[in-house]
């Protein structure tokens, strides 16, 4: 009967590996982001961009994943729609007509009036008290920042997704890692207000370079939870 359980061990592999993933490209339509305005780079397509190769590349390489977009053209999306979406996905390949994602990746890129170190300055955000969120996040900036020699980056480092709010005079979570209901992450891949990250973060060829990598880091973010 030991093989019996080996299979039936296999199969729940299986079925844990299969996930689906909610990649979200920040801002779009009216809202551009960050505005380079020496080159006329928008952050919104910046994102859309790295976020597009990433889907190409887990469709391509990881098939069993479901990877779904909250926007693939250039159209503004309220971040409550945005949760929405991860949280209520409607999708005919499921046998139940509605499910949840279990990961959410938001792809940003930064800007800053101050200029700052050559390299691509790379920050991951969770929300407070989400330790599956902590530790994708974690995965996630490990990956990004671990090879110089394909991006040359600066770590800023995993942080705790929160602003400080005028209107409520304390600091209040980032809205889609706070109202995301799976492990939920906020990658800044660098600061189109300098002119070097502007150059790297606007060509296509960085773009699918990331979105490799970001693919790698999801796929191992999956496998760990997969063995435990």
């Amino acid at each position: 009967m030991r093989w019996w359980k080996s299979i039936l061990k296999f199969l729940e592999r299986s079925k844990k590996m299969r996930k689906i993933i909610v990649i979200d490209a920040g801002h779009g339509g009216k809202d551009p982001g960050a505005v380079n305005k020496l080159y006329g780079v928008k952050e919104k397509e910046v994102n859309l961009g790295v976020a597009t190769y990433l889907e190409a590349e887990i469709k391509l390489f990881h098939p069993h994943i479901k990877t779904f977009m909250s926007r693939d053209t250039d159209v503004f999306i309220s971040l409550r729609e945005r949760c929405q979406k991860a949280n209520w996905i409607v999708n005919k390949d499921f046998q139940h007509p509605s499910v949840q994602a279990d990961i959410f990746l938001s792809i940003h890129t930064n800007a800053r009036e101050v200029k700052g170190k050559p390299g691509l300055e790379i920050e991951t955000y969770y929300c407070r008290g989400s330790k599956r969120g902590k530790r994708l996040a974690e995965i996630v900036q490990e990956n990004l920042v671990s090879d110089q020699n394909t991006i040359p980056t600066i770590d800023r480092g995993v942080k705790i997704g929160e602003r400080w709010s005028k209107k409520r005079e304390k600091m209040m979570p980032f809205y889609v890692l706070k109202n995301t209901k799976m492990p939920a992450v906020l990658v800044e891949l660098g600061f189109l207000s300098d002119i070097e990250e502007c150059i790297y973060l606007n060509s296509p060829r960085n773009q699918k370079t990331m979105a490799q990598i970001l693919s790698n880091a999801l796929v191992e973010f999956i496998t760990e939870e997969g063995r435990e």
